[in-house]
């Protein structure tokens, strides 16, 4: 983005822009050197002679007497030595911190360093003076240099766009799913998966109970348990009939109503009284009139697109990735260490916080946290890797993004939103979104600009089950059971299908940005060609 502060003005559906110019302060005049440190590690020394330590000095003073009001004088005639010496702690504090944010800007900008991550310094050791330079050391990590692998002319096989006959009947499986109504159970029906059992349920910690349920309703889905206070596989339920009572031991989870047995072992004791099961529609004129189609034609055609849009989607997702991973791996280079720290801290705290808002820890889920740990540094090094690759071949070929694809970008998350297009621009610009969304356009542009010089050969696609069509269903509700109105432990998220209205008419892959791998369903394979 350039410095010019751009304004969007929606005219007859189009994007007018017009540019006004802000003010740009005057830069410092610093003296620098770089001393070079391990791998990507670079020490810079900043010099500000004292002339401009006492601008910054007069500034800061003249802005703060214009505001400070103290007894015997007029508001904002307060003399200037006078709110020195009453404030002086305060106005070396926001001197330093303004000659900081100046001065670090225009040395990397001096020194010409691409830099990635914030500037490591200590401010404790950073005394500013009056009548004195200012003299302070900082480090930071550039982006890595190294030499790119083979990207124009790449060879590999992408599997054709089209549907199996699988793919359309496991979709109209979960429309059935999903518009499914609960009956009761023969007399003796066996529990079986997505079956809803109600019964008495009691919880007792070293023989004493400590609650009990008298009509509790658990849920058999996906070889779990729900609504039993605790992480149970679905064999706790599997089999039983009405009047059959089963036990288990197992730890109580976030949702138990007593708190302080929340991580505590337990018996669990559930005696079936009643099961109800899923009794499905069927694939008829009327069901698709339910879902608001004219008929069931109508219905099965907008199946058929939408999963071909879906399909399509991830088939050249898997083209993007594979061609990236070639030229990735045959890119050599070290990555900048505290960049790879901190990517590998973010994608390791979000993916706990994930679990954590779905009410499991790691312990529950039976992972090895040396083995998380591990396997998020892994994650994040592929990405870092790709992104320091894309960011090259975007200087090498040249690749920028223009303003006016920001803003027709902003334009349609306006558009998405129902909120207006200027307000959405001034709400980025102010929180400094901007030239993350350029970035995020520039690496789409360096995937697609790779895309375009490979070399593709399409081939069939090969059967795929339904396991790997899936990915999981959204139980979220599950598939229309009343849980009782309890929420003992939230359920996993298995990612999968939107049932409302049309939308229930295909997968839902979710988004997918720059060749990163998001997961989401493996349709088809991009594999080097032979």
């Amino acid at each position: 983005m350039q410095d010019s502060y751009r304004k969007i003005f929606l005219l007859e559906g189009k994007c007018a822009v017009a540019a006004a110019s802000e003010k740009e302060e005057p830069k410092l005049n610093v003296e620098t050197s770089v001393k070079q440190g391990e791998k990507w590690v670079r020490t810079i020394s900043v010099t500000i002679p004292a002339a401009d330590v006492n601008k910054e000095f007069n500034h800061v003073l003249g802005s703060l007497s214009g505001m400070v009001n103290l007894p015997g004088f007029r508001p904002g005639k307060v003399p200037r030595d006078i709110v020195e010496k009453r404030y002086g702690g305060d106005i070396k504090k926001q001197v330093t911190q303004n000659l900081l944010e100046k001065s670090i800007t225009t040395a990397i900008d001096k020194e010409k360093l691409k830099v990635v991550g914030d500037p490591v310094f200590d401010v404790l050791k950073i005394q500013v003076e009056k009548n004195a330079p200012l003299a302070f050391e900082f480090g930071v990590e550039i982006f890595p240099h190294f030499e790119l692998a083979k990207y124009s002319g790449l060879a590999i096989e992408q599997e054709e766009i089209e549907l199996l006959p699988e793919e359309l009947e496991e979709a109209y499986k979960n429309i059935l799913a999903r518009y499914s109504e609960e009956a009761d159970a023969a007399p003796d029906h066996a529990i079986a998966d997505k079956d809803n059992a109600g019964g008495i349920l009691r919880v007792l910690v070293e023989g004493k109970e400590i609650h009990k349920e008298e009509d509790a309703r658990l849920l058999v889905v996906d070889g779990h348990v729900f609504g039993a206070f605790a992480h149970l596989s679905d064999k706790f339920l599997l089999g039983a009939k009405a009047g059959d009572k089963r036990t288990v031991e197992e730890t109580l989870a976030t949702g138990f109503p007593l708190a302080e047995f929340i991580g505590k072992k337990a018996t669990l004791e559930f005696e079936v009284k009643s099961i109800k099961v899923l009794k499905q529609p069927e694939l008829n004129d009327e069901l698709a009139k339910k879902m608001e189609f004219p008929d069931l034609e109508a219905l099965k055609e907008k199946v058929r697109t939408t999963l071909l849009d879906k399909v399509g989607d991830t088939i050249k997702d898997r083209t993007q990735d594979t061609l990236l991973r070639l030229i990735t791996d045959n890119t050599k280079f070290e990555l900048p260490e505290r960049a790879l720290a901190r990517a590998a801290s973010r994608n390791l705290e979000n993916q706990v916080q994930q679990f954590s808002r779905m009410g499991y820890s790691l312990d529950q889920l039976g992972m090895d946290p040396e083995k998380f740990v591990a396997n998020s540094k892994e994650n994040s090094e592929n990405e870092l890797r790709r992104f320091f690759v894309l960011e090259a071949l975007c200087e090498k070929e040249q690749i920028k993004v223009e303003d006016v694809e920001v803003e027709e970008y902003v334009v349609g998350m306006a558009r998405q939103q129902n909120t207006p297009a200027q307000a959405l621009f001034d709400k980025l610009y102010e929180e400094g979104q901007l030239p993350q969304i350029e970035a995020s356009l520039r690496m789409k542009k360096a995937v697609e600009f790779i895309v375009d010089q490979a070399e593709i050969k399409i081939v069939p696609r090969k059967a795929v089950k339904p396991a790997s069509l899936e990915g999981g269903h959204e139980h979220g509700e599950h598939a229309g059971h009343d849980h009782g109105g309890h929420e003992h432990a939230a359920p996993v998220e298995h990612g999968g299908h939107e049932h409302g209205g049309h939308e229930d008419c295909g997968h839902d892959h979710g988004g997918h940005d720059c060749g990163h791998d998001h997961g989401g369903h493996e349709h088809g394979h991009a594999e080097p060609a032979k």
